[in-house]
């Protein structure tokens, strides 16, 4: 099984390749027919529930801490996920628009 630091980084990855993704449907000018769920709407709630689930992974990373030694659980590395999340989307953004 894979040490703490590689999940974190493997989960980061996906964070960033999943920001990146709901990037890139929100700015073509049509979803591809796979991903379209009918309704606008439900694309908006679909695309951020993934990018929320991400941080509720990351509570519940803090929730298991307190049960692994010498770790701890804090309320300040959840909000650094949360600006992880919002940082990974930006960058995601700005790369699609330079790119």
């Amino acid at each position: 099984m894979p040490d703490t630091a590689t999940r974190i980084r493997t989960w980061r990855w996906a964070l960033l390749l999943l920001a990146a993704r709901v990037a890139v449907l929100a700015l073509t000018p049509a979803p591809p027919p796979q991903v379209e769920l009918g309704w606008d709407k439900l694309n908006h709630v679909a695309a951020l529930a993934a990018l929320a689930a991400l941080l509720a992974f990351g509570g519940a990373i803090e929730l298991l801490q307190l049960q692994v030694p010498n770790r701890s659980a804090e309320w300040r590395d959840l909000g650094a996920d949360a600006i992880g999340i919002g940082l990974g989307a930006w960058l995601a953004l700005q790369w699609l628009r330079r790119r």
